[in-house]
């Protein structure tokens, strides 16, 4: 699962909240996780990606970590084909590492979210993908920092939209703990189980 993805930054000037974000870079009435969606423009990567490898050790270096990183939220989208002989089973989509908020979409539909990015999470994407079927991935992601910066990513409050800003803000949000190295900087891996498995150790 780790080749051929495609990727995107956030437009400037509007690399905050989300729903802005994905905003800035919709195309031709479709947003960034929906089929259809033109990403012919997106560079192509692979994973493990860190996307500030580029900028980072080019500035001075802080307590609060090294001003000119790029921060905010970056895209990914993938398409996947599951085999039918597959069929009947539970699939679970595992994301090593990521800096810090991952926000996931399967054929146009949020899974969901996870907002404390300091451990692999796993999704069950088995009711939102199409045995014998191409299937779109799509990924928001977020590597802001609580210090340094004047405005930053917060939690979302149940039944808030997410990544709205509406909580408090993201444990362990700080360069101290977590550097914002950001993008997909571990493996995804894609899981297909048996309707009784022996759980992943997420």
């Amino acid at each position: 699962v780790n080749i051929d993805w495609k990727y995107k930054r956030a437009a400037d000037g509007a690399t905050f909240p989300l729903s802005s974000a994905r905003a800035a870079i919709a195309k031709g009435g479709k947003q960034f996780y929906e089929v259809g969606y033109d990403d012919s423009d997106w560079e192509s990567v692979s994973l493990p990606h860190a996307i500030n490898a580029e900028d980072s050790f080019d500035g001075p270096g802080k307590d609060a970590g090294e001003a000119s990183l790029y921060r905010g939220f970056m895209f990914y989208r993938k398409n996947i084909t599951i085999p039918e002989s597959d069929a009947g089973k539970k699939f679970i989509l595992e994301f090593e590492a990521f800096r810090q908020s991952i926000y996931l979409y399967v054929n146009g539909e949020m899974v969901g979210y996870y907002e404390a990015g300091i451990s692999a999470v796993g999704f069950d994407i088995t009711d939102y993908v199409k045995v014998g079927q191409e299937n779109l991935i799509a990924i928001a992601t977020y590597n802001t920092s609580g210090r340094g910066m004047t405005d930053y990513m917060s939690e979302t409050i149940p039944g808030h939209e997410p990544g709205d800003r509406s909580g408090v803000g993201f444990q362990w949000n700080t360069a101290d703990f977590n550097e914002v190295q950001g993008g997909l900087t571990g493996n995804v891996n894609l899981y297909a189980k048996n309707m009784i498995y022996q759980t992943l150790p997420l």
